[in-house]
């Protein structure tokens, strides 16, 4: 992937893991060293990607979440009146 800010830059990585040979020459797999980039050095699409998918993971996990807390609701009040306890004095 090339950067349009940087062109001709070096990025760290922390180690090679595969070579192959294809017309375009010799391709190395890379393992890369976690970078922060600006959004500005990658496709607008795949941005809007990355964050179209994350949305959705946090509407399915708060959904998710809403859910898991109806259900221990109902379990506990069940097990509540299960134990028929007399409260009053």
């Amino acid at each position: 992937m090339a950067f349009p800010a940087v062109p001709d830059a070096q990025y760290g990585f922390r180690r090679l893991l595969v070579q192959r040979q294809s017309e375009l020459g010799l391709r190395l797999l890379i393992d890369r060293t976690p970078t922060w980039e600006p959004a500005s050095n990658l496709d607008r699409a795949h941005v809007a990607e990355y964050q179209a998918l994350m949305r959705n993971r946090r509407r399915n996990e708060r959904s998710q979440t809403e859910e898991d807390n109806r259900g221990a609701v109902f379990f506990f009040t069940q097990q509540f009146y299960a134990l028929n306890i007399n409260f009053s004095l």
